[in-house]
């Protein structure tokens, strides 16, 4: 049988927000696109996600309004505290302009909003197929693509796994990897992944909430260890206590988006224990009532720094160039204006003849930016009138904010802390 060959001009591997954006504006500017992805489908769970005032304004010049994104919970303020008691409030509802700083909303609801926009523009997405490998030539990749297909197999019991039906190539005359922390697309274009700090574990708890105080975040940071308390727009609350500090030993967690667990009544108990433990001793401050437990789970970060965004023909955005702690949901966030920047670099030597150094300069950027982000560049510095305990917490209090770019410079000065290149 004949191997199936497809010809497009962009292939985007990775399907998840910052794949299907990148799609999405590829296309928005004339470009044939082809989207694959491993997973059978879109994420269905409701993990709980911040989308920041930068990512809002690039979906809805996309034509996904935030109302378009289902229920959603404005952040208004955040509050900042050591063990004890608060120590800093920052307003981010004031000055925001027509877009809240964030907003919190079930990532799944991003993905269903941005699967459907696709679908309106008749650009499927290739769910089930998974990229093998990348050849070259001259100015021409072509992509060997496995389509998989659920097969039954065991005896006594039956157990279901995915096998690779046959193999598909598509050509193509760029390739983005949108395909996260262990991207296939990177490891082809022999770019290295870079560790550029110790590993974040997390215990994470969702919990019916009791008491809401919504549109806060209180971030705690405590001496070696970064705390957060999200309230969801579904009525819930979710804590994160990092479990990891200088000199405790490391677990070995793996950072999924399937990760869910859903307490049994054992676990649950255990999860309530070990709840109450680190309220008691991290968020002494906190006089809610804590409700029940919905589900937990643990997750890693690595911080790490894609040693290139990218070079001729292969490029990088999201995960797949990054990965740093959750609290201020920078990674994501920030994949998502990369999204916008390659899809306007790639359409810009495609269809209006620019040269290819204006991906260089894509490379460029999104390195000095994760860079600062991840505290190894140019960063920021405290003025004179800062509050002291923010200065002496200025790089841990900077990952924390729910804004990269210019919007991160802007909050930032509202503590005090101005950029170093400004």
């Amino acid at each position: 049988m004949a191997l199936r060959k497809t010809d497009t001009e962009v292939l985007v591997v990775g399907a998840g927000p910052v794949g299907m954006l990148v799609a999405l504006l590829l296309h928005e500017q004339g470009v044939a696109v082809e989207l694959v992805d491993e997973a059978w489908r879109s994420a269905t769970r409701s993990y709980a996600t911040a989308l920041h005032q930068a990512s809002l304004s690039i979906l809805k010049d996309a034509g996904i309004g935030i109302d378009s994104l289902g229920p959603a919970q404005q952040l208004e303020r955040i509050v900042f505290y050591d063990e004890k008691e608060s120590r800093c409030e920052l307003d981010v509802a004031s000055g925001s302009g027509s877009l809240p700083y964030a907003s919190i909303l079930p990532q799944s609801s991003l993905e269903s909003q941005l699967e459907a926009e696709l679908n309106c523009r008749r650009i499927p997405i290739r769910w089930q197929q998974r990229l093998a490998e990348i050849e070259r030539a001259n100015d021409r990749l072509t992509a060997s693509i496995e389509v998989l297909e659920r097969a039954s197999t065991g005896y006594a019991v039956a157990k279901t796994s995915l096998q690779v039906a046959r193999t598909e190539q598509i050509g193509a005359r760029f390739v983005v990897g949108a395909d996260g922390i262990d991207s296939l697309v990177r490891r082809q274009a022999n770019i290295r992944y870079e560790s550029v700090g110790t590993p974040l574990e997390f215990d994470v708890f969702e919990l019916e909430a009791q008491d809401v105080n919504a549109g806060t975040q209180h971030v705690v940071l405590g001496e070696s260890t970064t705390d957060v308390l999200w309230t969801l727009p579904s009525g819930r609350q979710r804590w994160s206590f990092q479990v990891n500090g200088p000199g405790t030993p490391q677990r070995e967690r793996i950072k999924s988006r399937l990760l869910l667990q859903v307490p049994g009544e054992a676990s649950r108990r255990t999860g309530e224990e070990q709840l109450r433990q680190y309220v008691s001793q991290r968020a002494q401050w906190f006089d809610g009532k804590l409700g029940d437990i919905v589900w937990t789970g643990d997750v890693r970060f690595e911080p790490r720094l894609a040693s290139a965004f990218g070079s001729g023909s292969i490029w990088l955005a999201g995960d797949a160039g990054h990965q740093t702690g959750p609290v201020g949901v920078q990674s994501m966030n920030a994949g998502l204006r990369e999204a916008r920047a390659l899809a306007d670099a790639i359409a810009a030597v495609l269809k209006r003849g620019s040269p290819r150094s204006v991906l260089d300069q894509y490379n460029d950027a999104c390195r000095s930016e994760w860079r600062r982000l991840l505290g190894h560049g140019s960063g920021f510095h405290a003025a004179a009138t800062a509050n002291p305990w923010i200065v002496e917490r200025a790089a841990r209090v900077v990952t924390c904010l729910p804004a990269s770019g210019n919007e991160l410079k802007t909050l930032a000065s509202q503590l005090g802390l101005v950029a170093d290149d400004d």
